[in-house]
């Protein structure tokens, strides 16, 4: 059941489309939740969907060259993600029926990890053309690409927006240390906050940095990434509230690799990629800790760097456009 809230004709990337805001059962927006992934299971890296109980999978990516790190838009219908294609590193968008694919990017060094901002209009990427990794921003078919970060000494990646858009969360290393931070920032780089400002910290006599921050859809919690530097390393996925306190670990497994969190459109639960032998599977956590199940199950095949949509839940914002439809790791 949904109910017809709303509707209004507007101008998103130089398109009229019309936005109606409708309201929907929860049943239903559990059945539409999708989860994007890279996979090897064709033999390379590609990017697939899959319901977010792992089931019906479909290959949206077809290029010879590793295609990584996707990224779904709000609502669904797109992907932007990274390829190694032509001698460079950039970022693409598609649609997830795998058309009108097109690199957004296309400029020197590595443009990696994109993440659409919570009203589609933007993309927030880290790229190094600059000499060091930076946090960028562009508008979301490519044009106005800005460096937020612009600071030389440091690398800034792995950018993730707040549920309102208002600001972005990135890991920040200083040049020349295995030293790392979660630093948010406003959509425009202003006032830069530094949130745990202790780089690496010893948990049971091993050094551990942090990777992969990302915002719950309530605003309230940061889901982040513990790794140590050792080759084979331990990794953890935790939580802590958005002003850096409260921090919890929700894995604390010592021989799996816990990786590369996002939240379920709801808040409930949390994806990640795990390596517990063999190859990486794409795994969910309630975002208490409890019922760690994977969803992949792939024996030889590597399932990574989770993005979960948002399907039809509570006030979405449906934007019918006229043109779109609904690692192994390289660091």
């Amino acid at each position: 059941m949904f109910k017809l809230m709303t509707s209004s004709i507007r101008t998103f990337l130089g398109l009229n489309l019309i936005a109606l805001t409708v309201f929907v059962g929860s049943s239903l927006a559990q059945s539409s939740a999708q989860i994007a992934f890279t996979s090897t299971r064709s033999g390379k890296p590609e990017i697939y969907v899959m319901k977010s109980d792992g089931s019906a999978p479909i290959q949206v990516t077809d290029s010879p060259d590793p295609n990584d790190a996707p990224a779904l838009a709000p609502g669904g219908g797109q992907i932007a993600f990274t390829s190694r294609r032509d001698g460079g590193t950039d970022i693409y968008r598609i649609n997830v029926d795998g058309t009108d694919e097109v690199n957004l990017t296309n400029t020197v060094g590595a443009d990696i990890f994109p993440s659409w901002s919570p009203d589609g209009r933007k993309i927030a990427f880290s790229s190094d053309r600059d000499g060091e990794l930076e946090v960028y921003v562009m508008d979301a078919d490519g044009s106005n690409q800005i460096n937020l970060t612009n600071d030389g000494d440091v690398s800034d990646f792995r950018p993730t927006w707040s549920p309102d858009g208002s600001q972005i969360v990135f890991i920040r290393t200083p040049e020349g240390t295995s030293e790392s931070d979660i630093y948010t920032m406003n959509a425009d780089g202003s006032n830069l906050v530094n949130l745990t400002n202790d780089g690496r910290i010893s948990i049971d006599g091993r050094s551990f940095g942090k990777e992969a921050a990302v915002w719950s859809p309530d605003g309230t919690r940061i889901a982040y990434e513990l790794r140590t530097a050792a080759e084979g390393s331990r990794r953890d996925i935790w939580v802590m509230d958005v002003d850096g306190g409260n921090r919890v670990n929700l894995t604390g497994t010592d021989s799996v690799r816990e990786s590369a969190p996002v939240w379920s459109p709801d808040g409930s639960q949390i994806a990640y990629y795990a390596l517990q032998s063999g190859a990486p599977d794409i795994w969910i956590i309630n975002a208490d800790g409890t019922n760690p199940t994977n969803v992949t199950q792939n024996d030889g095949v590597a399932d990574v760097f989770p993005s979960w949509g948002a399907g039809l839940g509570g006030a979405t914002l449906i934007e019918v456009l006229s043109w779109g439809r609904i690692k192994a790791e390289y660091r």
